[in-house]
């Protein structure tokens, strides 16, 4: 199943008989839709509460070397 994110409809395709996801047979199967729809709202719901559950420290916490090495690899820039 595929949930898009410009419209958030579900797709759903046959992977045995359509390897390559160009028949979409979401309408021929909603009962299956249905559920695994229900099952992703769930998984993201807690995916959410969990993620509540860590607090990223703010820059000004790291000392001068721990932020020159991340500037080193790129992950920040010098401002």
């Amino acid at each position: 199943m595929i949930r898009r994110l410009d419209d958030s409809s579900l797709e759903l395709y046959d992977l045995e008989s359509d390897p390559g996801e160009t028949r979409d047979v979401a309408t021929e199967h909603p009962e299956v839709v249905d559920e695994l729809g229900e099952r992703l709202k769930k998984l993201v719901l807690r995916a959410r509460e969990r993620a509540g559950a860590f607090s990223i420290s703010p820059a000004e916490e790291l000392s001068e070397g721990q932020l020159e090495v991340l500037r080193g690899l790129g992950y920040i820039g010098d401002d």
